[in-house]
């Protein structure tokens, strides 16, 4: 039962399901916080399977561009595992194809060039001198691009979905707030990936600056999405404040322990999970 369990788990998590749960996650905190009610509808499931999508493509074109004899965890359970991996991967394809028919008309047109953006950024489609690149292969892209697409994509698209105007002020502050915590969240995975990433040739922060000043650029990140939080809702007493302390708090403390050797799960599991845990807490609280 242990061994059933640790398999299904680590499926779970390097298969990709794990983050597309913290991505429709984030949209459904997004949906508290423009007071309109939970729902499960196409787009949520758009964005399930359009993430579970593009984290195994960008695993797929991984693998063929290893370089190293000691993949890591994510690319080694992919390789040891092919037949999950490539039903996982065929089965966001499907999933995702159903979900564009479920979805406003509207939102098509704001998120194609968005995911022709984001195969870009799995797929070596920029011609350079020597060879083609990978768009996350850009110095100092990597990062920026992650945050920004999912701050448009669990910001933006339910504010749409919903028939709100994107030129507000609640709409402007929880864009910048969702891209500074996802920014932030994703530097311990630029720490991690570190040597492979040198290996690649990348130019991250970690690379850059070093892991220590990493860990406050990303401490700094946090602090900026406090003073937003701040700026917009003043107290305490308000639903919503205490949750996103408290979730800016225990992703700091994760931050802080961040290592290029933490355990098997710490950065797939509780990294991505302070998004699952900032829902859950927005969701208590509100």
């Amino acid at each position: 039962m242990k061994r059933l369990f640790r398999y299904v788990f680590d499926y779970l998590i390097f298969a990709n399901w794990f983050i597309s749960l913290a991505a429709i996650s984030l949209t459904l905190e997004t949906y508290l916080m423009i007071n309109k009610p939970i729902k499960i509808d196409g787009l949520l499931f758009f964005i399930f399977f359009s993430t579970l999508f593009e984290y195994n493509l960008q695993r797929h074109f991984s693998i063929i561009k290893i370089k190293t004899e000691t993949p890591p965890e994510k690319i080694h359970w992919a390789l040891k595992n092919g037949g999950p991996f490539k039903g996982t991967f065929y089965a966001s394809i499907v999933g995702l194809v159903i979900s564009v028919f479920f979805i406003n008309p509207v939102i098509l047109l704001v998120i194609a060039p968005l995911g022709l953006i984001t195969i870009a950024y799995s797929i070596p489609l920029i011609k350079t001198k020597a060879e083609r690149i990978r768009l996350r292969e850009l110095p100092m892209v990597k990062i920026l691009f992650v945050a920004l697409v999912w701050g448009f994509t669990t910001v933006l698209l339910p504010v749409i979905d919903a028939g709100l105007p994107l030129f507000t002020s609640n709409v402007f502050y929880m864009l910048a707030r969702r891209i500074l915590f996802v920014y932030a969240i994703t530097i311990p995975f630029d720490i991690r990936d570190k040597d492979d990433d040198t290996t690649e040739g990348l130019k991250t922060l970690p690379i850059l600056i070093g892991n220590r000043k990493s860990q406050g650029v990303a401490i700094v990140l946090l602090l900026l999405f406090s003073v937003l939080v701040f700026l917009q809702y003043n107290s305490l007493s308000n639903n919503f404040a205490l949750p996103l302390y408290v979730s800016v708090i225990t992703a700091s403390i994760l931050i802080l322990q961040s290592r290029q050797d933490n355990g098997r799960y710490f950065h797939y599991f509780w990294m991505d999970g302070t998004m699952i845990f900032q829902f859950l807490l927005i969701l208590i609280f509100a």
